[in-house]
């Protein structure tokens, strides 16, 4: 997506693009307008040289026309020396977009600063280190989780400072960082969109639950950040904030969901104690499609 800048579904009811759209120019001059400014999205800093007949040719239009755009309807603005002009509005659309991207690209090259060290004569192929190997298992699976002695329902990463463990967050990382570096661990998908999703999602929800909700679709094998989203939008109508009440509610399900052991209304159990190999147990509160709905919703 190098190419996209963002374009407003009404754009044609802008005051100035209706001038364009009263006059002579009529639809062509609003895609006239709108070709001028792909080109001016290609250029370097957004800004065009004045070369009408250069523009003409591209845009396969009369100069006439093209000059008329640029110069009759205040669409445009030129350079003191009158030789360039460029389009406010996309400036001011490209520089967010320019900061967005900036942001997640130095986020990038932290993490890769992070993984790889800081040697000066580093390469864009990794050169492993003794201890390489061992950062390589970080990756968290169902086996690894075992092995920790972590429950399939409490799993965290494993964290040296004991006031994370709860949460396994380092706080001596960067802001979301271990966010970034557990799901380039543990998910295929890098793509621009999904890391500003965690982003987001870390700033309305918090780095530790993001991380929790992460490790469970890991346990559950889902590679698929909208399923984390999914388990964070249930919590969250759940009044959810913390992964001490996550934790919590899943003990207080699990405890509804539990066949109970006294079921002596059944006809079946008269006379029989509930310890005997013929009672027949009670039934859990939850419907099966209750308890599917439930156990998704939690990301079991």
């Amino acid at each position: 997506m190098n190419n996209y800048f963002s374009h407003d579904s009404n754009a044609r009811n802008d005051v100035k693009l209706i001038q364009v759209r009263m006059s002579k120019l009529g639809a062509s001059g609003y895609g006239i307008y709108w070709m001028i400014i792909e080109r001016l999205r290609e250029e370097p800093n957004y800004t065009s040289i004045k070369d009408y007949n250069a523009i003409a040719f591209d845009l396969r239009v009369d100069t006439s026309d093209v000059k008329s755009v640029i110069e009759d309807f205040g669409l445009f603005v030129f350079t003191d020396d009158g030789k360039y002009f460029y389009s406010e509005s996309l400036n001011n659309r490209m520089a967010i977009k320019d900061a967005k991207q900036s942001k997640l690209s130095e986020a990038g090259k932290k993490g890769a600063k992070k993984r790889w060290g800081n040697a000066k004569d580093s390469h864009p192929i990794a050169t492993p280190s003794k201890n390489d190997g061992k950062k390589r298992k970080v990756k968290v699976s169902k086996e690894k989780v075992n092995k920790e002695n972590i429950s399939k329902d409490d799993a965290v990463v494993t964290n040296t400072s004991s006031n994370n463990r709860d949460s396994g967050l380092n706080e001596t990382k960067k802001p979301h960082q271990q966010l970034f570096d557990f799901y380039t661990e543990n998910f295929p998908s890098t793509s621009t969109f999904v890391i500003q999703s965690i982003e987001y999602d870390a700033n309305d929800y918090g780095d530790k639950l993001v991380l929790y909700a992460m490790q469970k679709a890991v346990l559950k094998n889902v590679s698929n950040y909208k399923y984390v989203q999914g388990i964070l939008n249930g919590w969250d109508k759940d009044g959810i904030k913390t992964v001490a009440q996550a934790k919590q509610q899943e003990t207080q399900f699990k405890a509804k969901t539990t066949v109970k052991g006294n079921n002596d209304d059944d006809p079946r159990n008269k006379g029989l104690a509930p310890d005997d190999p013929n009672y027949y147990p009670g039934r859990s509160a939850y419907t099966n499609a209750e308890l599917k709905a439930r156990h998704e919703r939690l990301g079991w």
